[in-house]
């Protein structure tokens, strides 16, 4: 008999536990958080809650006293004027002080100022007002339309702003200057502006019950005008850091203090007071306005006011304090006029009025 033998080695395996997986490769996503701005300071929200208080005090004085509304985005004979002169004179009477509620230096071209102008006056004609008028006074009354205004052109100037690249494209360099904290310093200031404000909205609603809506259209525009100033409205960089959250300047909540101070003493007078109800001594204007109905024209209005807003980062009534402002402190005022507004202004009256004459009038349309 032949026996073979054979042996063999075989490498030992290391053993696996039968529940262990190879780990699944790994993806690092990057993601950005929203950071607050270096330009949101405790002064300056107290400053704009102070001077949206005042807007939303003058609007209710108006109201009140001559059953209409503030006409910020349509020009008044009276009012405007006033507007412009009250923000010149602040600026000559403060200086820099209350130079830190304006920014009179832009990047922007003519054409974007230009188009940015056109696209809020022709939203205000069909949207049947702007920022104080729907997201104010029409909030204040309770106004549907307002409402679907407000939140269709805040959604679009986001948009806007995003897309267009207008931050960098409005402020350049004075964005850097925009950024910096407000000097505690002038502190005191706001309130001053906030008791001017106060106080020229009363002597409104005194000339107002009295009889003389010529002399409650001047001291109302006075009023409004120093809340503007206020509040800091005027600066492209508020609105546009408001507008454009996901800025590396980071995001700017002032803007909120603004209309949050505005309502918060519109809303209650206006309900309080019954100034949206008609009554047989008020024509009823503005419950007519307030109540007109929800349709495209008003959808039609935000959309374009909204890509107008983030186009330039103004509306009506900033970009006539800013005329005024600039008219005062530019050493060549033309120049000035026109680097800060002027342009953007000419162009909004002059599209709202061209859309207001090509709409159809309706009394329950009528601003």
């Amino acid at each position: 008999n032949i026996t073979f033998h054979c042996s063999a080695a075989f490498p030992a395996f290391p053993k696996q536990p039968p529940d262990k997986l190879p780990d699944p490769p790994t993806t690092t996503v990057a993601s950005k958080m929203v950071s607050i701005s270096a330009a949101c300071t405790t002064n300056g929200l107290i400053a704009a809650t102070l001077g949206g208080a005042g807007i939303g005090l003058t609007a209710v004085a108006r109201a009140a006293s001559t059953g209409e509304l503030l006409p910020s985005s349509s020009f008044h004979k009276y009012g405007t004027p006033s507007m412009i002169l009250t923000a010149a004179a602040l600026a000559r009477a403060y200086g820099s002080p209350v130079g830190r509620f304006f920014e009179l230096q832009t990047s922007a071209s003519i054409l974007r100022l230009a188009v940015g102008g056109a696209l809020v006056g022709a939203g205000s004609s069909f949207g049947k007002g702007c920022t104080s008028g729907n997201g104010i006074q029409g909030l204040a009354a309770m106004s549907p339309a307002s409402f679907v205004f407000v939140l269709t052109f805040m959604a679009c100037g986001a948009a806007a702003a995003a897309l267009l690249g207008s931050s960098d494209a409005v402020l350049g360099a004075a964005a850097a200057a925009a950024t910096l904290p407000v000097d505690s310093g002038s502190d005191s200031v706001a309130y001053e502006l906030f008791a001017l404000a106060v106080t020229l909205a009363g002597g409104q609603y005194a000339a107002g019950k009295a009889g003389s809506k010529a002399g409650a259209a001047i001291l109302g525009g006075a009023a409004f005008s120093t809340s503007l100033v206020l509040s800091s409205m005027p600066k492209p960089s508020r609105v546009l850091g408001f507008l454009d959250f996901t800025s590396e300047r980071g995001w700017d909540p002032t803007l909120m203090f603004v209309m949050g101070g505005a309502l918060l003493v519109a809303f209650p007078l206006y309900q309080a007071l019954g100034l949206a109800v008609p009554t047989p001594k008020k024509s009823g204007a503005i419950s007519k306005w307030a109540s007109r109905p929800v349709d495209a024209r008003t959808v039609l209005g935000g959309v374009l006011f909204g890509a107008g807003w983030g186009c330039a980062g103004m509306c009506p009534g900033p970009g006539m304090v800013t005329c005024g402002a600039a008219i005062a402190s530019q050493s060549n005022p033309v120049a000035g006029l026109l680097a800060a507004g002027g342009v953007w202004t000419a162009a909004m009256f002059g599209t709202k009025s061209l859309v207001d004459l090509a709409q159809p009038k309706s009394p329950s349309r009528k601003e």
